[in-house]
């Protein structure tokens, strides 16, 4: 069971990472996108943050913007690849992966306690 240090620490992480690869993604789109198609996956998508779990919610579409190769009509088609998903989900997920790997100094955690009123003297006694 994580402490009230450390789960305040893994929501700070998510938040901060969801702030980031919005504002990262959202750039991307702009610069990628078609103005006419721009409106709806910016406006349609958002980042959902609990206590342990981040969720992305997003049009459907907005995965096969990223593939290479569609099929339609029974046909394969090539294009070229928009780099507006998948680029930034795995970003996502290796900066998160690392920040709560390594993320979680003893420096944090005292900055952590200090913001929740929490001495380090009533910290050992919860153990």
């Amino acid at each position: 069971m994580a402490s009230l240090v450390e789960e305040h620490f893994i929501r700070e992480t998510l938040e901060a990472a969801a702030v980031h690869i919005y504002k990262d993604q959202t750039e991307a789109i702009q610069q990628a996108v078609s103005s006419a198609s721009t409106g709806h996956l910016l406006r349609n998508r958002f980042f959902n943050v609990g206590d342990t779990t981040i969720e992305h919610r997003h049009p459907v579409y907005e995965r096969f913007l990223d593939m290479k190769k569609l099929q339609r009509n029974g046909k394969v088609v090539k294009r070229t690849p928009q780099h507006i998903h998948n680029r930034f989900m795995w970003g996502l997920y290796l900066r998160i992966q690392d920040r709560l790997m390594y993320g979680l100094t003893e420096d944090v955690r005292q900055r952590i306690r200090t913001s929740l009123g929490i001495d380090k003297q009533q910290n050992t006694t919860q153990k």
